[in-house]
């Protein structure tokens, strides 16, 4: 029997430790929203500025990025703040974002570059793509994938870094497939979540803060035991045999699922809702995603802070 080879992320991941009618939908129709949420449009576009700054300062920028700041008119003289700004409006235009909201993410990200002008912490990478084999037999074999936000460095300590945006002052948990994720593909011990707040009523030393996460070797591979039992039993009884059951103890965590309006109606019409609702996204691709973030390298001209 020819050996299967399942590929996975930690978005993945979760949906299918969550609910694997969620993960179906989500990662194999790959059905998505019509209209994203302002939250994540924020988010989006506080990540493209900021994959803009710091790729600029490292003097490293992916194909696809520098195709759009030219086209925004970037100047490769421009400093990073700068470039990253206007790149800022670039994208915020492209978006549906009103006006309003995008001036405040590039406000708060004004402040942030402010904030931390003396930043003691070196960036190495930024939006960093990989894949590492976490499992595999005769007859399965497991390949997790990962982006990481920014690699940085401060001593003799390399860590990932995960951007967080938000309003809310929630202090981030290290049990997450996201984190343990990074330190297992980057041999690290410690992951920090940069997180970004949208607080109008705090100053910027609480609205800006970076949460140290340390995370031993021996949680590190319980975590990738943990992970391996999950993703054998989602090919064997679910993707094998074609079953997709509902988690009903998912449907309303957080802000709810966001194929909850579906999984209410009547089973004979949800198809026609699903049409009706979501729109069929194209499937994660590690090895399209690597071969489109090829970094293009030397840009003398660049200034640096």
């Amino acid at each position: 029997m020819k050996q299967k080879i399942l590929a996975v992320d930690s978005q993945i991941l979760n949906e299918i430790q969550n609910c694997a009618r969620k993960a179906e939908l989500a990662h194999i129709k790959n059905l998505r929203p019509l209209e994203k949420a302002d939250a994540l449009e924020k988010g989006d576009l506080m990540h493209k500025m900021l994959q803009t700054y710091y790729s600029l300062k490292l003097g490293q920028v992916s194909a696809d990025l520098w195709d759009s700041l030219t086209e925004a008119g970037v100047n490769p003289s421009d400093k990073p703040q700068d470039a990253a700004i206007s790149g800022g409006y670039f994208f915020a235009a492209k978006s549906s974002l009103p006006e309003d909201i995008s001036q405040e993410v590039i406000f708060q990200f004004r402040e942030y570059v402010d904030h931390y002008k003396h930043d003691s912490w070196s960036p190495l990478a930024v939006e960093e793509v990989g894949s590492k084999i976490m499992y595999e037999d005769e007859d399965l074999k497991i390949i997790y994938s990962f982006k990481i936000d920014l690699i940085a460095e401060k001593g003799n300590i390399v860590a990932p870094f995960d951007h967080k945006t938000g309003s809310t002052t929630k202090e981030p948990s290290s049990l997450s497939n996201q984190f343990i994720g990074y330190a297992w593909a980057l041999g690290s011990n410690t992951v920090i979540v940069n997180k970004i707040g949208f607080q109008k009523t705090l100053s910027r030393d609480k609205r800006f803060l970076r949460y140290i996460l340390s995370i031993d070797n021996e949680r590190i591979e319980e975590w990738v035991n943990n992970s391996i039992w999950w993703l054998r039993n989602w090919q064997i009884n679910h993707l094998d045999k074609g079953l997709f059951p509902m988690n009903l103890t998912s449907c309303d965590k957080y802000a709810g699922c966001i194929y909850k309006q579906v999984c209410e109606r009547n089973p004979q019409i949800r198809d026609i809702k699903l049409e009706q609702f979501y729109n069929p996204a194209e499937q994660w691709d590690v090895a399209r995603e690597l071969e489109k973030d090829q970094i293009l390298e030397g840009l003398e001209t660049i200034q640096k802070d």
